[in-house]
């Protein structure tokens, strides 16, 4: 049961990013107001200057946005996040202030993975008072006041702040009731919330194997939600089922990287599977976040000794290579997937979550991380000038180099240039 749970939740199939709630949203102008419309919207559309002398909005700026809208709207249906940021990436003068295009890129870059930039975007969003027009335009078949609240709601859930999450919802749902999106997310939440509620009581109450379920019935509704995810590797922990709970905790790390309790929960996890190297790795981060925690500090100083032992054993895997010579050695045989990059980096642990876990779900292909500061000899052998960076091998030969992608996009790459078709693909793809 325990193997082919986790062969079963890998990797994850949609992320969101986090925020907060503010008030939105232009109250309705008397005729006297009408005045100030023309100036908010042209303020919309970045032209500040224009908007001080009262002038009305250049059609052809009006027009660049919808531009922008459309390919955003094109790229959301097949759900291209990557060309969807893009889209909504208007930099020029056109469009370069409109608090649509900027929601737009804020749930891009949720489902990018791209945490802190969703919130910055969503923020800029909220910066601008939509005017009365603005409110009545439509965005992806919702009322764009409402639109922007529906993305708000979904950054909060997936930081678990569950309250704050369902204000939103509700209030995009009382903006536009006739919006099926936003009301089935409204419903999908409610029950969120309610399964997290019962899984706390259940934990609460040392019932653990209940709690899970629970928890579970949670994630089954929102595949994104890092505090359920983190709640149930505790649970799993509490049961003895470790690989379950380094599984979910590498979850709720892949949707929020700063998530010191998950981070906690993954190291000790690894310890009690005997991952020193993982371990290790896990505890110095946790040790610069927490430098007096006493636990951190011992348990660190236990995994680094279990690591020396493993290795004068000659049993201990590589994955941390920076030796040139090991370097080639690894490669020289089978599929590799090598990540370069300075791994004392904090912000790299989220792509070294990434790579635990397509270690786990390709045993065929060896996967090895080098830091590039670290080990100089293996950068300029490798010819690498820019960091992060993946290269993939085939018997030591290099057959694809690329810059840092998404999960799913890499897991894409490794799957048809190492031609590995997996037991457990999931439905990132």
């Amino acid at each position: 049961m325990s193997k082919q749970r986790s062969n079963d939740i890998e990797m994850i199939a949609e992320i969101y990013g986090y925020g907060s709630i503010m008030p939105f949203g232009a109250m309705q102008r008397t005729n006297a107001e009408e005045l100030n419309t023309q100036e908010n919207e042209i303020k919309g559309l970045g032209q500040v200057e224009n908007a001080r002398k009262g002038q009305k909005p250049d059609e052809a700026k009006l027009q660049a946005v919808e531009e922008h809208m459309s390919k955003c709207a094109d790229a959301r249906r097949s759900k291209n996040w990557m060309t969807m940021r893009k889209a909504a990436e208007a930099t020029t003068c056109e469009a370069d202030a409109s608090p649509k295009l900027f929601a737009c890129r804020a749930e891009a870059h949720l489902k990018l993975y791209q945490l802190k930039d969703a919130e910055l975007w969503i923020r800029k969003a909220r910066t601008y008072e939509l005017s009365a027009t603005e409110c009545r335009s439509k965005i992806f078949g919702m009322l764009s006041e409402a639109y922007i609240l529906f993305v708000q709601a979904q950054i909060d859930s997936s930081l678990g702040k569950f309250d704050d999450a369902c204000i939103a919802i509700e209030r995009a749902a009382q903006i536009d009731i006739q919006s099926a999106e936003i009301t089935g997310k409204l419903k999908n939440m409610r029950l969120v919330d309610k399964a997290r509620t019962h899984g706390n009581e259940h934990f609460n109450s040392k019932r653990y194997g209940q709690a899970c379920r629970v928890y579970g019935e949670g994630l089954f509704l929102d595949s994104s939600n890092s505090v359920l995810y983190h709640n149930r590797a505790n649970c799993w922990f509490k049961l003895g089922e470790w690989e379950e709970s380094r599984a979910d905790s590498i979850r709720a790390l892949l949707i929020r990287p700063q998530y010191t309790k998950a981070l906690y929960r993954k190291a000790a996890s690894s310890i009690k599977l005997e991952r020193w190297a993982d371990a290790v790795r896990d505890y110095e981060f946790l040790r610069q976040q927490l430098p007096s925690n006493k636990v951190v500090a011992e348990n660190l100083s236990h995994a680094r000794a279990e690591l020396r032992k493993s290795r004068r054993k000659g049993n201990f895997m590589v994955e941390l290579v920076s030796d040139l010579d090991k370097f080639r050695a690894a490669i020289a045989s089978g599929q590799s997937v090598v990540y370069f990059d300075e791994l004392s980096n904090p912000e790299s642990t989220w792509m070294s979550y990434i790579m635990d876990t397509l270690n786990a779900k390709y045993p065929l292909v060896t996967f090895l991380e080098v830091d590039v500061k670290q080990s100089p000899a293996i950068a300029t052998a490798e010819k690498i000038k820019v960091a992060p960076r993946f290269k993939l091998y085939n018997n030591g030969s290099r057959v694809a180099e690329t810059v840092v992608l998404t999960p799913d996009l890499l897991e894409l790459l490794i799957k048809n240039t190492l031609v590995l078709p997996p037991r457990w693909f999931g439905n990132l793809l």
